[in-house]
């Protein structure tokens, strides 16, 4: 009896010993090679998708200055005109709505409105950017093409990613219209105006835009006759900037709805 106990002792003793060293093989990845799987690699992070958003500024195969303001959901306004010093006489705009990646924009729909057509021109705009740096485009309007080569716009003259100010915009603006039409604007601090040019009674508000940059949303309605577009409305954007001389420049640009007419305002004070 003794020594069966002792047999059933010393079988207990090897099966607890099996045991442990079970575990131990399995924690430790003993016993016959290494059986975890693989570490993972993991994926890259995606760089954010680059936009031509931005202030740019340069010349035209036509000889004329230009300003290209593009928003943050791709619509484009490019003003273009005579720069007189530091002034910006504006004789047209060209307005799109776009698409960017990769370094270009393409806006295969656009209008061109200028001083001798406001009822605008359409085209297409093909353009080569590097953000904040540099836009390059090419307009085609029927048989003729026109190239447009430009640069950021400096910080210090225009800084398109601060808030727009309105209060900037608070008080008398006397501008002029592409067709040459002189407009006596009142602006009121919470951005509402009402304006006068040749017997045409308009108003309108000025809102700095959502986005944070700075620009403001633009919209106007025109009285009835004499107004060049009678009981119209029109939106469009509107910047605001110190010029080297000290004086602030206005430039206005909007459409209506249809995209049918077009006019666009500046002036200085």
């Amino acid at each position: 009896m003794n020594e069966q106990r002792g047999l059933s002792h010393n079988g207990l003793a090897s099966f607890a010993v099996s045991v442990i060293c079970s575990l131990i093989l399995l924690s430790c990845g003993g016993g016959g090679g290494d059986s975890s799987e693989p570490p993972v690699t993991p994926e890259p992070p995606v760089a954010p998708e680059e936009k031509a958003e931005g202030a740019y500024e340069g010349t035209s195969s036509t000889g004329y200055y230009f300003n290209t303001l593009v928003l943050e959901n791709d619509e484009f306004y490019t003003l273009y005109g005579i720069q007189s010093g530091d002034v910006f006489g504006v004789l047209g705009f060209v307005h799109g709505n776009g698409s960017s990646s990769n370094g270009v924009l393409t806006a295969p729909n656009v209008k061109d409105f200028s001083w001798d057509d406001y009822s605008g021109v359409s085209g297409s705009l093909t353009a080569a950017f590097t953000p904040n740096v540099s836009f390059n485009g090419t307009l085609v309007e029927g048989a003729t093409t026109i190239t447009l080569s430009g640069t950021a716009i400096d910080n210090s003259i225009y800084a398109y990613d601060t808030a727009a100010t309105l209060s900037h915009l608070t008080g008398a603006w006397y501008l002029t219209g592409l067709q040459g039409d002189e407009l006596t604007m009142n602006v009121a601090s919470d951005g509402s105006f009402t304006a006068i040019t040749e017997g045409c009674s308009i108003s309108g508000t000025f809102a700095p835009r959502a986005s944070g940059k700075n620009v403001f949303n633009f919209s106007m309605t025109f009285g009835g006759s004499p107004c060049i577009f009678p009981n119209q409305s029109a939106t469009g954007i509107a910047i605001e900037y110190t010029l080297v001389t000290g004086m602030r420049q206005l430039l206005i640009a909007g459409t209506n709805s249809s995209q049918t007419a077009g006019s666009a305002f500046f002036g200085t004070r």
